[in-house]
């Protein structure tokens, strides 16, 4: 039986070995790279970064100047904005690239898409209602999912 198949492989024309080899460098290679990409789901994860300010003031407004990253390889629409506070605060709105202002509803905005790689900024307003300290968390959101840990900062309101 060996000897059988010995022979038939034997009478295989070396141009056919490589091109049969050649074929399967080229499968594994394309299995091997592209593979991971179909298998795998798509990473939705975004960043907020820069600082909340220390000090506010009572009934007067607080903007916190901020940017938004999506760190992610696939688009967040609807991009919102959560905001954990501890402490009185009226959440006024957000206003996304200095162009669109959405207001809050409960402790999110909302407003347009962001796409994969992309960053903008962000003017969240708020207005202590206390003198204290104030804890805040700001995150990014697709609709009501959080898709990123929250940007956290004490503020000290003064009345």
């Amino acid at each position: 039986m060996r000897a059988r198949v010995r022979r038939l492989l034997e009478r295989v024309p070396p141009r056919a070995w490589v091109v049969l080899g050649a074929l399967v460098l080229f499968v594994g290679g394309f299995a091997l790279t592209v593979g991971p990409l179909l298998i795998s789901g798509h990473e939705l994860r975004a960043e907020v970064t820069g600082s909340i300010p220390d000090r506010a003031r009572v009934g007067q407004n607080l903007a916190i100047e901020l940017a938004l990253d999506n760190v992610g390889d696939v688009g967040i629409s609807p991009l919102c904005v959560q905001v954990q506070a501890q402490g009185a605060v009226d959440l006024v709105s957000v206003r996304f690239q200095g162009i669109d202002t959405e207001p809050f509803h409960g402790d999110e905005a909302c407003g347009g898409r962001l796409n994969s790689q992309e960053t903008l900024s962000l003017t969240v307003l708020l207005v202590p209602r206390a003198a204290g300290t104030l804890q805040l968390g700001v995150g990014a959101a697709q609709g009501p999912t959080s898709i990123g840990p929250p940007l956290r900062g004490a503020v000290a309101v003064s009345p």
